[in-house]
């Protein structure tokens, strides 16, 4: 292997490795890339020292091989001799240390490191720091009876170091420096001093503060605390925007800041929150107003419940003394749309699921042991149920008994009335009228002629002829056709059936005395 144009990332560690049918075998190497010196990896290229104290400055050269460091002041090359420069170290780090008794120390240092492939150099600056300048600009900017707020803006000259802080020295009027109370604030934060008297006059002087130390002190300010009043303004946190959009469609959990209580303790907050609506640009009420009171001390967080969804309320907070209320600290705030219908539907559908299946479980459960208390015992809900069923079998079977011995008297005498019925059923006239009757006995005239023929002998009958006996089953098929006491048609009480039964009789009597007669007729007139 062969690489061309070689760089530093071409540093490491190289494998070669060898394969055959017996199996495969690896070698090992390792590239090292040399190159010259570079400080790439330095931090910093200026210090500070004040007060004479010492200071070490640092430079890092990276190279392959390790490069050798030489240190030069304003271009000339660091005396051996001078005990107020040390060096530490040559390489690769190297480090010289600074002792800057006098002014002449301070200035430009040349770090340069040296190896075989070059040369390279870097420039550090080592400056002396004082404290900061006096603050000429500090003005009042909130006062109340037992506290005052300042806004300070940093000196023109700060020392060649960062301002760190402020410190603040104040006392009473009548008492001197010697009894005065100070205070520090770290920079950004509120400048403000509690603890102060009501309708008192203070003096107050201010002093910036770095790493060197605190500078000098400002002009002196007086200034009159007002009477004791009502608390301050408490802060809401979280609602910087003109609206404030909450992710709960039905609570909103309050956070404040307690305020200055101007003088005297703070007992209580009141929350008063009610639904607003935007009426061209205002907010107007749209709802009832309620009243919440959270004492103090004590939390100063406070849930808001029972909201309506995707709806606008206003937030009134309020601190209370003795003295009396607060200005109110505002919110507008809007809730969160509510779960969606698809939501709504699934949660509730979920339910029944949960539902059916525990109802389910306990009938499955209720069966499983009202079984084993039927096998085991003979006891439960299905052994009830079954002797029940038992006892109505049987009596239905003991009705049914009754019923068919009942039955099997009443079709006996039926059929015994029935059969005296068709046998004694004399014919009727209106039956003797129809067609295949008038037939029949057109033929027994006829024959009967025929039999009167050739000197008044008879002739024997033709065996094709019907005889008065053939007319017997058409008959009883009529007469069985006639209602009787158990055909349907009969739909009466008791009374009614008897008197119809009795005009049938009264007409089989009738019929029967005509059937008799007109046979007697039918033999006189024969020549027998």
């Amino acid at each position: 292997m062969k690489i061309r144009g070689v760089i530093r990332s071409d540093d490491g560690l190289y494998t070669c490795t060898a394969s055959s049918e017996g199996g495969d075998t690896q070698v090992w190497g390792h590239i090292t890339v040399e190159f010259k010196p570079s400080f790439e990896e330095q931090l910093y290229k200026e210090l500070w020292s004040w007060k004479q104290q010492p200071v070490n400055l640092t430079c890092l050269a990276t190279s392959i091989p390790n490069a050798t460091i030489q240190w030069y002041l304003r271009n000339e090359e660091i005396s051996a001799n001078d005990q107020n420069l040390q060096v530490l170290s040559i390489s690769p780090l190297g480090v010289l240390r600074v002792n800057p008794v006098t002014t002449s120390y301070f200035g430009d240092y040349t770090c340069e490191a040296t190896n075989r492939l070059g040369i390279a150099k870097m420039s550090l600056e080592l400056k002396e720091a004082h404290a900061p300048g006096p603050i000429s600009n500090a003005k009042v900017e909130k006062k109340t009876a037992t506290t005052v707020t300042w806004s300070i803006i940093d000196p023109m000259d700060d020392g060649g170091l960062p301002i760190q802080g402020y410190v603040v020295e104040y006392r009473l009027q009548d008492l001197s420096w010697d009894d005065s109370k100070s205070s520090y604030w770290t920079k950004g934060s509120s400048y403000t001093l509690d603890g102060l008297k009501p309708q008192e006059t203070y003096i107050f002087r201010f002093a910036a503060r770095s790493e060197v130390g605190d500078g000098e002190w400002s002009s002196e300010k007086s200034e009159l605390m007002p009477r004791r009043a009502a608390p301050e303004e408490p802060l809401i946190f979280n609602v910087d925007k003109p609206v404030t959009e909450i992710p709960y469609p039905d609570q909103y959990r309050l956070h404040w800041q307690v305020p200055l209580d101007n003088g005297e303790k703070i007992d209580f907050f009141q929350i008063i929150y009610y639904q607003v609506h935007n009426v061209s640009g205002t907010w107007e009420n749209a709802g009832t107003k309620t009243t919440r009171q959270v004492e103090h001390p004590g939390e100063t967080t406070y849930t808001i419940e029972n909201l309506r969804s995707n709806s606008y309320y206003r937030i009134e907070l309020r601190a209370h003394n003795e003295i009396g209320f607060s200005t109110p600290a505002e919110a507008v705030i809007k809730t969160a749309n509510g779960p969606n219908a698809e939501e709504a539907m699934k949660s509730d559908l979920g339910i029944g699921i949960i539902v059916a299946i525990v109802v389910i479980a306990v009938l499955i459960i209720a069966v499983v042991v009202d079984v084993t208390c039927f096998c085991t015992n003979n006891a439960g809900l299905t052994a009830a149920v079954l002797r029940k069923r038992g006892a109505k079998d049987k009596d239905k079977e003991a009705m049914l008994e009754d019923g068919k011995n009942a039955s099997a008297d009443t079709l006996n005498e039926e059929s015994t009335d029935e059969t005296k019925t068709i046998d004694e059923k004399p014919i009727p006239e209106k039956e003797l009228q129809k067609p295949s009757e008038k037939k029949v006995e057109t033929k027994s005239e006829k024959e009967t002629d025929d039999i009167l023929e050739e000197n008044g002998q008879m002739k024997p009958q033709k065996e094709d002829g019907i005889k008065p006996e053939q007319q017997a089953p058409e008959e009883k098929i009529k007469d069985t056709t006639e209602p009787t006491e158990t055909t349907p048609m009969i739909q009466g009480d008791k009374d009614d059936k008897e008197a119809i039964l009795k005009e049938e009789q009264k007409d089989k009597e009738q019929e029967k005395l005509k059937k008799s007669e007109s046979k007697s007729s039918m033999t006189k007139d024969s020549p027998v």
